[in-house]
């Protein structure tokens, strides 16, 4: 990312990008708040297919951190179904998960 403040993205180490939530800049207008929310559901999409990744975690975590931080200054722009509230940006495999061991019962935690 070219403006790595804006994005709440910081140095760590030589390599290594960090995103701080709270340094994220809120997006100044809804247009580009709307297309920050494509590029994260196309990102997500890309990944659950297993495809190439259209943006590395930290640039991935910093736009989702520039979504929420839109949101909670203009809470008029957010949509139903924002990332920022939705597992793996509403891309996740939706199902049952049926436990591996048999000891891993749900009627046998207690």
């Amino acid at each position: 990312m070219a403006d790595l403040a804006s994005a709440g993205l910081e140095l760590a180490g030589a390599d290594t990008l960090v995103v701080d939530a709270s340094k994220a800049t809120p997006f100044a207008d809804k247009d580009a708040y709307l297309a920050a929310i494509g590029q994260v559901r196309a990102a997500a999409t890309a990944y659950f297919a297993g495809g190439d990744l259209l943006l590395d975690d930290a640039s991935y975590d910093a736009l989702i951190a520039r979504v929420s931080a839109t949101e909670a200054v203009q809470p008029g722009w957010q949509v139903q179904d924002s990332p920022t509230v939705a597992v793996a940006a509403g891309m996740a495999v939706i199902g049952e998960v049926h436990p591996q061991r048999a000891d891993a019962e749900p009627g046998q935690c207690f």
